[in-house]
């Protein structure tokens, strides 16, 4: 029996050992092919291949590394970062893999964990160059910039003809605030390495760094030339071209990119990109070819059912964002996309649905988030946009657009410091981009006490980025707000010469001519435009206001008209539509241009303070009131809408306690506003409160004494208080300015029972 028990005991001995053999044999064939997939960059099948492997034989340390470069490789770096971890805890005595294990930590900013694992490098070997340049790194990242810049320099005397040291070197100086050292060590790394695209990229973000962009130009086309299709070169120079207001120049370097990766991101930036310029037809062959991958189909089309938005094919656009969700109710994207549309076309209700569903369908989604704010902006409901654009951030720390319109709420709502505040923390994390010095700059305009901060960020502007039409508009904003109207029109015109299509600048010297009566200057200026841009929203609202500024109201209709059949969402264009009727005194056609407003966006308090007016020209009273109720429900901080309503109720002695709240409310938003102070007192009058009525009313005479209407209401007041005297002047002072108003004769009545 022993020697039975001792034979079947060797036997299944001999059983494992050959198994062992068996698995440890597959294992290293899975690796073998996991390293093919590699190098053919086809790095998910990698993946599947390292962790059959690991699964097989888990303590291979090597196999865990490959496994972690390939999760790298694919952006997957919570798990890359495990996977080295595990690699460098099974290969202790491997300082290289420590020293990469250490890079990933800086990666993921654990900087104090990187400074250990490299101080152990170092104990064991106090020359490893990469453990030099972790440690380094690490106390970078621990702001011990001093220490930073003295392990480095000990690592170039190790490794004197190594360049990247050397970019290491001026990086770390250049955070010092050295910009001396820093230049001499850029310099030095392209010197040791004239050939080395990474230096010349090094030394050209340096001298970006310091707004000299000429030198940064230059390094970058050389890094191009040296290896012309080199990623991260054509990358960085086109978004130099960008984020310079020179975008013309970078198209070249984005069609390199995205033909040599050949992926859907690439060829989504060079998309993107057209869309930027204004190049509809070239975006779309571009996404009509991305939407032959399925991988991309959705992106693709989405951005498909944008451009079909903006060129008028409103039905097409939304038909294509249908059919996405046809396909998946939970695209979140999509959703996002109809919002934008919607709130595009003023259906503030419709929109602020689909960003919500959006929002439920993936609660990550910035884009949903932004277009919620945007959409909360429209309803004048400032907290809830305030909230929604601080998600976006949190969501999406890179999201510049978040930040302007965060920063534009809160100048909205006069909380200027805050505004500031805001667009300086932007400046900090994007100082090359002209939107962020833009957003600062508004904000500083805005109080005058702010203004010398505002003109050195703007002069610095104009220096830094001498060919941005944006950056002399920003001047020229500057310059109207100082009220140097002469040097605004200059800082105009020399935007309007580098981009004949700047909209902002031609608005603003539109606006410039019309306020100096020069109406004649504006529409030939307007008309030039025109004839080479005959459909251009923003071209043919301009010309519709200047037509209407100078009574030519068959013109002006025939432009909105036009605009209005390019872009049938245009609600101001309907607004002024409406007002060339009023002007014509076509009542009954304006009432229903206004009501096809409300219609399309029941929150538009401008459209139902116009139905008001109208109404109550119509001498409809209760439609009257129920409009500018609406309005004023809308946005309670229309004074316009307050004061209309506020009127209306006191001319028909209805709720005239809820009258003086109203004008006592528009008082407060135009305190120096006439009209406002004349329904004041009028409501005074009203209820019989005639020391107040007559201290306002004289107020509002006095801000307007040509106003016919004022000087009447003071004198009934006048008389009303017995003061014949004070009232017969001012009746007679109402006459002669409008003998043939609607209350003259009211006004002869009234002098006629004065004793004297």
């Amino acid at each position: 029996m022993l020697r039975l028990a001792a034979i079947v005991i060797l036997a299944f001995s001999s059983l494992t050992v050959a198994c062992s053999k068996d698995v440890k044999a597959a294992a290293e064939r899975n690796v073998v092919s996991g390293d093919r997939y590699f190098e053919k960059k086809q790095f998910e099948e990698a993946i599947i291949e390292y962790r059959r492997s690991i699964q097989a034989v888990p303590s291979a340390g090597r196999t865990r590394l490959k496994l972690a470069r390939a999760y790298a490789a694919v952006n997957n770096f919570k798990d890359a970062y495990i996977e080295f971890r595990r690699a460098a805890d099974l290969m202790p005595t491997d300082i290289d893999v420590q020293a990469e294990v250490g890079n990933v930590m800086l990666l993921g900013r654990m900087f104090n964990d990187a400074k250990t694992r490299a101080r152990r490098i170092l104990e064991k070997d106090p020359n490893h160059l990469g453990g030099l340049l972790l440690l380094g790194n690490a106390l970078a990242g621990l702001q011990d910039l001093e220490s930073a810049v003295s392990v480095t320099e000990r690592a170039i005397l190790l490794a004197p003809e190594r360049d990247g040291t050397y970019t290491n070197l001026g990086a770390l100086q250049l955070a010092r605030g050295n910009r001396v050292e820093a230049e001499r060590a850029f310099k030095k790394a392209v010197d040791l390495n004239p050939k080395s695209v990474s230096a010349h990229l090094a030394l050209a973000n340096f001298y970006r760094a310091v707004h000299d962009l000429a030198a940064s130009e230059a390094e970058l086309k050389r890094a191009v030339q040296l290896e012309p299709t080199h990623f991260r070169a054509n990358v960085t120079l086109a978004s130099f071209y960008i984020e310079t207001n020179s975008a013309a120049r970078a198209e070249p370097y984005l069609r390199v990119v995205a033909e040599t990766r050949n992926d859907a991101p690439a060829w989504l930036d060079l998309a993107d990109y057209l869309l930027a310029q204004h190049r509809m037809a070239d975006a779309v062959s571009v996404l009509e070819q991305l939407s032959k991958n399925p991988e991309s189909y959705g992106v693709a089309r989405i951005r498909i059912a944008g451009i079909r938005h903006a060129t008028g094919r409103v039905t097409e656009a939304h038909a294509v964002l249908a059919d996405l969700l046809k396909r998946n109710p939970n695209n979140a994207e999509a959703l996002a996309m109809e919002a934008r549309l919607l709130l595009i076309e003023r259906r503030v209700d419709d929109a602020l649905a689909k960003a919500k569903a959006a929002i439920q369908a993936d609660p990550n989604s910035d884009d949903a988030q932004f277009i919620l704010g945007r959409t909360y902006i429209v309803r004048k409901e400032y907290e809830p946009a305030r909230r929604a654009f601080n998600e976006a951030r949190a969501l999406n720390p890179g999201r510049l657009d978040a930040d302007i319109e965060l920063s534009r709420l809160h100048i909205e709502r006069r909380e200027i410091d805050t505004a500031v505040q805001i667009a300086r923390d932007s400046l900090n994390k994007y100082p090359n981009r002209v939107e962020a010095r833009v957003a600062l700059i508004d904000a500083l305009i805005v109080r005058s006490e702010d203004h010398p901060q505002a003109f050195a960020q703007v002069q610095r502007l104009v220096k830094d980025y001498p060919e941005s039409p944006a950056a002399h508009v920003e001047f020229g904003k500057f310059h109207l707000a100082v009220k140097d109207q002469a040097a605004a029109r200059k800082d105009f015109e020399r935007a309007l010469a580098l981009d004949a299509s700047y909209l902002e600048a031609l608005g603003h010297l539109v606006a410039l001519d019309m306020a100096s009566g020069k109406t004649n200057d504006a529409r030939q200026r307007l008309f030039q435009h025109l004839t080479k841009r005959p459909d251009d929203p923003g071209l043919l609202m301009m010309s519709a206001k200047v037509a209407m500024a100078r009574h030519e109201l068959p013109q002006a209709e025939r432009v909105l008209r036009r605009l209005i059949e390019r872009d049938p969402t245009n609600l101001e264009a309907y607004d002024m539509l409406g007002r060339v009727y009023i002007q014509a005194k076509r009542l009954p056609a304006a009432t229903r241009e206004f009501n096809a407003i409300v219609q399309r966006d029941p929150h538009s308090s401008s459209a139902h303070t116009m139905l008001g007016l109208l109404y109550h020209a119509q001498r409809k009273v209760p439609e009257a009131i129920d409009h500018y109720d609406k309005a004023f429900e809308s946005d309670p901080h229309s004074a316009t809408a307050a004061n209309n309503l506020a009127w209306v109720l006191a001319e028909n002695d209805t709720n005239l306690d809820r009258a003086l709240q109203l004008a006592q409310a528009a008082k407060a938003q135009l305190p120096n506003e006439p009209i406002v102070i004349d329904t004041l007192g009028w409501v005074y009058y009203k209820q019989g409160i005639l020391p107040l009525a007559t201290t306002t009313l004289e107020e509002a005479v006095r801000l307007n004494p040509n106003a016919a209407l004022y000087s009447y209401h003071l004198g009934v007041v006048h008389a009303k208080a017995g003061e014949d005297a004070k009232a017969r002047k001012a009746l007679e002072r109402a006459i002669q300015l409008d003998s043939k108003s609607a209350f003259a004769a009211d006004a002869q009545k009234t002098l006629a029972a004065l004793v004297y």
